[in-house]
């Protein structure tokens, strides 16, 4: 699994205290089966469910998570990694994770935007923060975020919450972006020669692009979307004029 995705479920799994029942839909290429089975072992409880239900039937995300096979309200947490831009229809896929999330549960999304050749001829989307921001509209409490260059990131999130959006949201919010960054401080100080040439190969070493996505390689910027009648109390703010409105930015910087 991409460390930047390993570190996102890391950070929110503290943050906002996330319990079962999860259920995990998740996308691997045959170059990254181990991946997937990676993403479940980050959450520490037993109650995790994917593509099996708790009858052990099977189904398969992609085909159906347009139209899930589970009941209404019975997830307090539903992560989705790598799946919606091979989803014809991500705006269904997006509803149906809600409908199954209980009033105030928690929906994590991340989306790798590169990737291997056989993952991006997979994919029918390029999932943007523009279009996370769309998918996550109807939603009054979201986090939407990026990493890499602004211009072209190379891994996208989204975070919402279920309405009503309950004070453990609201309180996660500022240890979220916190433990992001610092997970995403303590990756960048640990690159090795690889990691580098890696990083220069998938940013187009040559042009300015490949440039700025090096320089920003492990760079988070969030747009936080909280309901009017609160304040996010966070020291990344306090230089800054407070919020009139939802929507505040807020950058990561390493």
């Amino acid at each position: 699994m991409r460390e930047q995705v390993h570190a996102f479920l890391e950070s929110a799994i503290e943050a906002f205290e996330l319990d079962g029942p999860i259920y995990e839909f998740g996308y691997s290429s045959a170059e990254d089966a181990a991946g997937a089975a990676e993403s479940r072992n980050i959450f520490p409880l037993g109650d995790c469910f994917g593509d099996e239900l708790d009858d052990g039937a099977k189904f398969d995300p992609l085909d159906e998570l347009v139209k899930l096979p589970i009941p209404d309200d019975v997830a307090r947490t539903v992560v989705c990694s790598g799946v919606l831009g091979h989803v014809f229809e991500p705006q269904r896929a997006v509803k149906e994770m809600i409908r199954i999330l209980v009033p105030g549960g928690i929906l994590l999304v991340c989306e790798p935007v590169g990737g291997s050749q056989s993952e991006r001829r997979d994919r029918y989307w390029g999932i943007t923060p523009q279009t996370m921001q769309w998918l996550l509209g109807g939603l009054k409490a979201t986090l939407v975020g990026w990493q890499g260059a602004e211009e072209l990131p190379h891994t996208v999130f989204g975070i919402a919450s279920k309405p009503p959006a309950n004070e453990r949201f609201l309180r996660g919010t500022g240890p979220f972006l916190d433990g992001f960054q610092q997970r995403l401080d303590e990756a960048a100080a640990h690159v090795g020669w690889w990691k580098r040439l890696k990083i220069r190969l998938t940013t187009r070493a040559s042009s300015a692009d490949g440039h700025r996505g090096r320089r920003d390689f492990y760079q988070a910027r969030f747009v936080v979307n909280l309901p009017v009648d609160r304040q996010l109390k966070h020291h990344l703010l306090q230089d800054g004029p407070p919020a009139a409105k939802t929507g505040t930015r807020i950058d990561l910087h390493h």
